[in-house]
């Protein structure tokens, strides 16, 4: 789980999100955690008493560790000294390099999360020896962050891919590192990075809570190579089984579908009032088409998965617009690098170590 564990960090969140995760460690599954920039030291841990909204405790790097001990800190083969980042081994020839992203330090100091994320130099030489003894063991290295290696928007990406990401993916490629799995964009999306014919792939699964609430898969095929593919919650499903009668969860496709259009629909209608160019008919107009767009876009569809959208009234808008960031984003979706960005096979040709 590549961090955002909680809303704001709030302490009782994380002890409340971990006794979670102990019932599926349970299960059998083997889980393994690390902080997003919402997680710790975080001063906007908040509560609700009643209608009041009330200042709680957040917690520090070490509480996170505590915490959270049993996915993946307490079995770490390796832990960086610097940060919250640790190297995990669930098999034998695949590794986990689970890397702390977040800038929290000075949080207390701004009074506000920081947002944005890098890898810091001391923590890549710890990278680098971790690369070192994975090929001493010739087993292969996957990276797990929160914030993004490589752009996954050409408009949004501040505060998002990390600070020194070009010195990052030269690290990664010579630790033989190709696959990196990041979160903090929300965005089904998939970037990526060649370089003297070596290539690195950033693939950032959609948030799970938000429409179309899914999780990646990721598979080693021995001999063949690693194959990724989204698969969605079925809550309805697991609402029939358990004899649930809330509407919204046995329509839950519907009920998640409808809640992320009218968000995006309301968020984007605020964003097009400051911009005070349109009228109230055309900025109707133009969140509707994107709240329609953002519905595919945050799926993982691009290019031609779009094209129905050409003829509504609120694109036609856009299109008409001097540069916006609304009309930037909109237009960004039509030229990426990947159509469906919810597959990816990645041959075991490329996969070798140097």
């Amino acid at each position: 789980i590549p961090g955002d564990l909680t809303g704001n960090g709030e302490k009782e969140s994380h002890l409340e999100f971990a006794k979670k995760l102990k019932a599926i460690k349970k299960l059998g599954t083997h889980v393994f955690v690390v902080p997003g920039n919402h997680d710790i030291e975080n001063p906007w841990a908040r509560n609700y008493v009643g209608d009041e909204l009330i200042k709680i405790d957040s917690i520090t790097s070490d509480e996170f560790a505590e915490i959270y001990d049993s996915f993946g800190y307490k079995d770490a083969l390796s832990r960086d000294p610097n940060s919250l980042s640790y190297l995990i081994t669930p098999s034998e020839d695949i590794w986990l390099l689970i890397l702390d992203s977040a800038k929290y330090k000075r949080n207390g100091v701004r009074n506000s999360p920081e947002m944005g994320g890098e890898i810091s130099a001391k923590t890549l030489e710890w990278v680098k020896e971790c690369g070192n003894l994975a090929k001493e063991n010739n087993a292969k290295l996957i990276a797990v962050m929160h914030h993004s290696l490589i752009d996954h928007s050409r408009v949004i990406n501040e505060d998002y891919t990390i600070e020194n990401n070009r010195e990052t993916i030269k690290v990664f490629q010579n630790c033989g590192i190709e696959i990196v799995l990041t979160g903090h964009i929300h965005l089904q999306d998939i970037k990526f990075h060649k370089e003297e014919n070596k290539i690195i792939y950033d693939i950032a699964t959609s948030c799970l809570i938000a429409y179309p609430n899914q999780y990646g898969v990721l598979k080693f095929l021995p001999d063949k190579g690693f194959d990724y593919h989204t698969n969605r919650i079925d809550i309805e499903g697991w609402a029939k089984e358990n004899k649930i009668t809330d509407e919204n969860l046995i329509n839950f496709k519907e009920y998640s579908r409808n809640f992320f259009q009218k968000r995006s629909y309301d968020k984007y209608y605020d964003s097009l009032l400051e911009i005070s160019k349109y009228s109230d008919e055309e900025m109707k107009a133009i969140s509707e088409t994107i709240s329609v767009l953002n519905l595919s876009y945050f799926g993982g569809f691009r290019n031609y998965e779009l094209y129905h959208i050409f003829n509504t009234e609120g694109f036609k808008l856009l299109q008409a617009s001097a540069p916006n960031f609304i009309r930037d984003y909109a237009l960004s979706m039509f030229n990426d690098q990947k159509t469906d960005n919810n597959k990816l096979f990645i041959p075991i040709s490329l996969n070798k170590t140097n």
